[in-house]
């Protein structure tokens, strides 16, 4: 049995419940302990590319046969159907169990006619980074501030880059929380004293904004796989 409840107004955010009762498990079997699912969007010809959110469940029973998870929407999410695949069942002892949704009925609504469909951009040949000195824990670093350009309609959730040195592991770091609209954003790498030397570029910039768009922005030095919007920007890295 899955049960859904969404409150909220057309234009507000909602807030979703679902709730899950599952088949008791045999006498002295280990228990199931959480649910896991990932809930996807609706596609469209004008956003063909599904966004996503993850959803947790807890038992609320003693027996641990009914599951309940409570999120919040944003106004920004896709208006229509969205779709959970599959779920986790773990259990007590680590074991997972995977059930398709062959096996089970789920539907999720949401009217949102302020929805986002549109994936941030990082605005070409606006990508820079500067270097000074600081320190960090006491300890000497170098300070990588890396800036770039976005267009966005909403505001991100996330702003995210990576510097990558030739026989390396790459450095990754996320910036500042939630920013609204367009305009530039910074990232500071603080690179420790032990970090390797050589030369680092800008590969990779990972955006998300508040409808869940995702967007991977690589140069033309470097490229990856992703599970949003990918752009291959016609400059070096």
């Amino acid at each position: 049995r899955i049960a859904t409840t969404i409150t909220g107004a057309a234009e507000a955010d909602k807030t979703l419940t679902v709730e899950f009762e599952i088949t008791p498990f045999a006498a002295n079997a280990n228990p199931a302990t959480a649910i896991r699912a990932r809930i996807m969007s609706p596609v469209s010809v004008a956003a063909p590319v599904a966004s996503y959110f993850d959803m947790y469940f807890e038992a609320v029973n003693d027996a641990r046969t009914i599951f309940r998870g409570t999120q919040v929407l944003s106004k920004h999410y896709r208006s229509g159907y969205w779709q959970m695949p599959n779920v986790t069942i773990i259990n007590s002892v680590g074991l997972e169990r995977y059930e398709s949704s062959l096996l089970y009925g789920f539907k999720c609504y949401l009217n949102n006619p302020l929805e986002d469909i549109v994936a941030p951009q990082v605005q070409p040949n606006t990508s820079s980074i500067t270097v000074k000195a600081g320190t960090l824990a006491g300890r000497p670093v170098q300070i990588a501030t890396v800036k770039f350009g976005v267009t966005e309609n909403t505001g991100l959730l996330y702003h995210f880059a990576a510097l990558g040195r030739t026989g390396a592991y790459s450095l990754q770091q996320y910036g500042s929380s939630q920013t609204s609209g367009s305009g530039e954003r910074t990232i500071d790498f603080y690179i420790r004293d032990y970090a390797p030397s050589g030369r680092y570029t800008l590969n990779q910039i990972a955006l998300k904004d508040y409808g869940l768009n995702l967007n991977y922005t690589y140069f033309k030095t470097s490229s990856g796989n992703s599970d949003g919007t990918t752009v291959n920007l016609d400059e070096n890295a």
